[in-house]
This record gives structure tokens, sequence and C-alpha cells, in this order.
């Protein structure tokens, strides 16, 4: 018996131009995608799952909410001018505890909540949704901007000439643009981002010290690289602990065996490989796929066989602790 096809969410949002940010949303599910794409008509061409963005006139808002029994109290917003957009949902990784910046820069910084925003894309157009509003607080001195181009090599057959990044701090803050630039340059020679390049970012947006802590312990971000997992002795448990967690140990043999996991999978994991002799804890670490390239192929997904030889090569790439993920017995 086939189970049924899973519904995709998607988000009714009236978005406040003078803010540039959500003040009403809606969330409702469609079974057959084919019913909202007879809505948008030939917009969404070329975007078989409708993972764009669509702003909707009145007719079509009307249209999706007969259909699928959403709604907008636009009348509540009173005179406020506001877009109606459609967008779909990505399945989320976790829910933060805090109000995540995304989409709600202009408010933020407005109330001096965030200190940095910047927002780059393909240029040409040189501009950016909703750049007019941002810069009418630039124009009131309320917000500083910079702009910085950085072009593609020269291809005829391009759509775009290069990257074009938008910077705004509140007056005052404007040192975190170069700060920020700065952090992002020195990346690459230091090994590539990891989890310090990560909270520096996070600091230099406005981010506060516990929201930062959930972000990185959470591993959301894509600086994690890949989540690697191996079991230790008790004397490898004790190395790492005398290393600050920051260093895989020697072990005995010639291979370290080591397999790809999910946050969620601890428990299964540890029944299966703390049953291993010798095995006294599985312990959880982060590499980025270029380090471990030269001996294995991350799109297997494990588990493989690492020359030890090579831990110290390894424990110069990791991107953050060695966490504790299960101990035997």
């Amino acid at each position: 018996m086939q189970s049924a096809p899973e519904k995709s969410v998607f988000i009714l949002e009236a978005l406040d131009v003078e803010l540039w940010c959500p003040v009403l949303v809606a969330k409702f599910e469609v079974a057959c995608l084919d019913d909202l794409r007879a809505i948008l008509g030939e917009m969404s061409a070329g975007d078989p799952r409708l993972a764009r963005c669509y702003p909707l006139d009145a007719a079509e808002r009307e249209a999706i909410e007969a259909r699928f029994g959403v709604g907008l109290d636009l009348a509540a917003l009173g005179p406020r001018e506001v877009e109606v957009r459609l967008w779909r949902r990505p399945p989320p990784v976790r829910e933060a505890p805090y109000l995540i910046h995304t989409n709600f820069e202009l408010p933020l910084m407005l109330e001096g909540r965030k200190k940095l925003a910047f927002m780059y894309y393909e240029y040409p157009p040189h501009c950016f949704p909703g750049e007019d509003s941002f810069d009418r607080w630039v124009e009131r001195g309320i917000l500083h901007k910079e702009v910085v181009l950085e072009p593609f090599e020269p291809n005829p057959g391009s759509r775009f000439d290069g990257i074009r990044t938008a910077y705004y701090t509140p007056k005052g803050e404007e040192w975190r643009i170069p700060a920020f630039r700065q952090l992002r340059a020195a990346a690459e020679p230091a090994g590539g981002w990891n989890e310090t390049f990560e909270r520096l970012e996070g600091m230099l947006l406005g981010y506060e010290d516990w929201q930062n802590d959930w972000w990185i312990a959470s591993r959301v971000g894509a600086w994690a690289g890949l989540a690697l997992c191996c079991t230790v002795s008790a004397e490898g448990l004790r190395w790492i602990e005398a290393a600050g967690y920051r260093a895989l140990p020697p072990c005995e043999g010639d291979f370290l065996r080591v397999t790809a996991w999910r946050r969620g999978d601890e428990a299964e994991l540890g029944q299966q490989l703390l049953s291993e002799p010798e095995a006294a804890a599985l312990v959880g670490f982060n590499l980025p796929g270029r380090a471990i390239m030269d001996f294995v192929d991350p799109r297997e997904g494990g588990p493989w066989l690492l020359p030890v030889a090579h831990i110290p090569h390894l424990n110069g790439h990791l991107l953050r602790k060695v966490e504790v993920l299960a101990l035997s017995g």
C-alpha cells in the first residue's frame, strides 16, 4: 500500500515596503503543484518545484486564497504600503530559539539590535530587492551604506558581470564593514571557514553571545563541513580530554575507521559501534571535505578507513572541538 505523497508547504506573506520585512504571514499546504502553477501562470515557467519567491497582484492573491483556504487580513494593516508575495518553505534544519535576522535586517538595524547587514546578488541589475527601502534611511542619515563590485572573469555567454554586495550599518558602526571583509579574506589562508570565523561573523552582525553559542552548537551553518565519528579506547578518550577536545588521538593499528553521522543518530550509532573491542567512547568531529578527499570519496557515506599516519593532517583541519557522542556501558 503506497503512502500519500507529501504535501508542499508554502508561505503567503505581506511585506511592509517601508521596512522591507514581513508583517503578516500565513502558511498553507499544496498537494498538487500544478494547482498552484495554474494560478501563477507564465512567471512559474522553468521552476518545476516552485522554489522561487513570487510577487503577487491582487487577482493572483485572491485566487490562491480561494483555492487553498488561506488569507491575509490586509485591512488590519491600515494605510501602510505592502507587497504580497509567495514562497515555498524549505525544510527547516532546526527551530532557532531566537529571531534569525534574515528578512528582518532593516527594522532590527533601526532598533539598534543589528549592527551590520549585507545583501549580495549577481549584477546586472545593480540593485537587490528592497534596496530602495534601505536607501531611504541612508538618505535620512540613519544608516551608512557601501557597495562592493566583484567582477567575474570575462565570459561572452554569461548573463551577469559579477557579484554586487551592498553593506549597511547604523551610523557609528561603519568599522564593521572593513572588519567583515577582512574576516572573509582571512579564512582561506587560515585553512578555510571554521567555528572561530563563524562566531566572529555572528558578533559583527550583531548576534548575542548566547545566540552564537546555539548556532555553533547546532551545526546549522554550512561552515561545519563533514560530520564524522569514530570510536576511541579509554586511553584515547583521556588523550582527547588532555588535548582540550581539539585533536584526535594516536591509535593502534593501521587505520582509523570513521563514518558520517547526523544529529539524532548518536544513540543508534553508539549501539552499533561501541560493541567493538576496546571501544570506550564514540566521538564526533568535523572536517572540510577537501581534507579527506585524498583518502576517501565523501559521496559514498562511509564507513571509511583512514590511514592513522594522516591523523596529524586531520587534526590540522578540524573545524570544531571533538565531541563525545556516547560512552560504552
